[in-house]
């Protein structure tokens, strides 16, 4: 898996780590945790390994292991997104 990091020569500024959301994806995120368990977990997978500049290059079995799970169930829930 390749991740963009933050150089540990500079210092963080007081945002990294913060996401924010508005109101009405926050209503879409609870529908979806609702209709598809599997899928709201590949998300959150996503969103918490993508770099500052929201990206992220990962295969799907690397998600499978960062998740506990097999492949195909990360397959079936990326196509859901």
């Amino acid at each position: 898996m390749v991740n963009a990091v933050v150089p540990l020569d500079k210092e963080k500024p007081a945002t990294f780590g913060w996401l924010q959301f508005e109101k009405k994806a926050i209503g879409e995120l609870q529908k979806l945790a609702i209709t598809s368990p599997a899928a709201m977990g590949a998300l959150m997978y996503l969103v918490n390994h993508m770099s500052r500049s929201n990206a992220l290059v990962v295969s799907q079995k690397a998600i499978a292991e960062g998740l506990g799970t097999a492949r195909d169930p990360v397959n079936t829930a990326l196509r859901f997104l």
